[in-house]
């Protein structure tokens, strides 16, 4: 069943400051957010994101990748007119769920109607290298499916369009078309509003699920300060280090397997058998800023320009009879 949806005016984000749009994006779940607080996300966990919105943690400015994904928008909105005849037009209205006031979204372009769908659809545009695509899993990654489907959840169009660009190789890949999941739909719209409902107007703490989660709440360590842990933590302490071993004998191996193929190829760049290749060893030159040069030739630059970060470094004690 579709979903009615409301419009919210609001100026375009190139219109206001960084700091209005962060403080407008707190009181909402937008496309982005929805993989990562229902856990499907590689880069957020939903306690990074109760954090972000409950004012916690500030939000990553713009990141060169990022400028560089909305700069080309018009380009890649572009190319997907030209291949497949559909037209397309900005739309910078924040469309919000008609029954959940706090789920929102902006599209990345609306496709006006035309003879070949049943009403207007959604053009998601995105930018990605060939190494993240041959990470794939599934067709799209799932953080991108979520996302679609959360705006044809608030748009009430029946159907998508997803279209990639890779920034290293300058390939575009063929447009994908994505059926609206009315099914798909329901239950994450279900999750969503429970999600809300607990951890946002509940302000209850999502559990952290990485080692980043519990860095952004434990930044610094106290000095000195040490907890007993019970059997539990001497067995967990007791499996990392086993693995940790096997990596370490794994490493040796992959080492040794690739000297003994390095060796065979010698000046040759591409080993061969029977007409196929096994496996290559070709130069390559990349160019790196020479950190030390600067410290010592210019030391008030570097100065100038050095960032501090906090970190804590983890590390595995030998425990009762040498062994970790």
């Amino acid at each position: 069943m579709k979903t009615e949806t409301s419009i919210i005016n609001i100026p375009p984000k190139k219109e206001i400051s960084h700091e209005k749009w962060v403080e407008f994006r707190r009181h909402y779940l937008g496309g982005s957010d929805v993989s990562a607080i229902l856990g499907k996300s590689k880069y957020r966990t939903p306690l990074m994101v109760w954090m972000q919105k409950q004012g916690y943690l500030p939000t990553e400015d713009d990141s060169a990748i990022m400028n560089f994904g909305n700069d080309f928008e018009p380009i890649l909105a572009n190319h997907f007119m030209k291949v497949t005849g559909l037209r397309t037009q900005i739309d910078n209205r924040l469309r919000q769920h008609s029954v959940y006031p706090f789920l929102r979204g902006n599209i990345d372009r609306l496709i006006l109607s035309n003879d070949r769908h049943d009403g207007p659809g959604v053009l998601e545009l995105k930018t990605t290298t060939s190494h993240a695509v041959k990470a794939w899993v599934e067709p799209i990654p799932v953080e991108w499916k979520y996302q679609i489907m959360h705006y044809l959840s608030i748009t009430g169009y029946g159907y998508s369009y997803l279209m990639v660009y890779e920034r290293d190789t300058c390939k575009y890949h063929e447009p994908v078309f994505i059926e609206r999941d009315d099914a798909f739909i329901s239950e994450m719209t279900k999750q969503c509003v429970s999600w809300w409902m607990f951890h946002m107007e509940g302000r209850r703490k999502p559990q952290s699920v990485s080692s980043s989660d519990v860095f952004l709440l434990y930044p610094e360590s106290n000095s000195g300060q040490s907890v007993e842990g019970g059997v539990g933590c001497l067995a967990i302490a007791q499996t990392l280090g086993m693995i940790r071993e096997r990596i370490k004998k794994y490493e040796q191996d992959v080492e040794q397997l690739e000297f003994q193929l390095k060796n065979e190829l010698g000046a040759s760049e591409i080993l061969m058998h029977r007409g196929k290749p096994i496996c290559s060893w070709k130069t390559t030159e990349t160019s790196r800023f020479d950190t030390t040069a600067i410290k010592e030739q210019e030391p008030d630059l570097y100065q100038k320009y050095l960032k501090k970060t906090t970190s804590r470094r983890f590390v595995l004690h030998k425990l009762d009879g040498g062994k970790p």
